[in-house]
């Protein structure tokens, strides 16, 4: 796991690379598990690519005014689509919790703890935009990840529930 604390600044990045840009006709999902040190009255970044300005892809972080985990997406590098994870709730701060986000082409969604997966529409492409991805920070929209984040995963496919419910057993 990697501890990260905002008031430090502290975000593990890597370059722009057609590994991490999404664009026509790829689908995605992520995986992380997050630790909250601090929540409350500011938003936290969590992962994405979300730095440059008209060059933003996508963004999983703690919304403050609704208290939830949200995940965002754009399709022209500035519009943005959200969803929140309302089904789970506000989370809490010294636990442990798996949140996964996903675009299937038609809606995005995110579920934490392997719960109900809430969805918004959007069915444009992902932006293949030039940000730097980054773990714990986007340097644009919200402030620093103040905890731990671990195994955090992207793929440029949908999982299944089978291979959700194995990643949360296998915890």
């Amino acid at each position: 796991a990697s501890q990260f604390t905002a008031a430090n600044d502290e975000f593990l990045s890597i370059a722009d690379n057609a590994l991490l840009r999404m664009g026509a006709g790829v689908r995605m999902s992520v995986l992380i598990w997050v630790y909250p040190d601090a929540l409350g009255a500011v938003s936290r970044d969590i992962l994405g690519k979300w730095r440059t300005a008209l060059s933003n892809e996508y963004i999983l972080y703690y919304e403050a005014v609704a208290s939830r985990y949200q995940f965002g997406v754009s399709s022209d590098g500035t519009a943005f689509t959200s969803v929140n994870a309302t089904s789970f709730g506000a989370p809490g701060t010294a636990s442990w919790q798996m949140i996964y986000a996903e675009y299937d082409g038609v809606n995005i969604g995110i579920s934490v703890n392997n719960g109900p997966l809430d969805k918004t529409a959007f069915s444009a492409d992902i932006f293949a935009g030039t940000s730097t991805f980054r773990l714990g920070s986007s340097d644009v929209l919200t402030t620093d990840w103040d905890g731990r984040q671990a195994g955090g995963v992207l793929w440029k496919r949908v999982l299944t529930p089978r291979e959700l419910t194995y990643t949360w057993n296998g915890r």
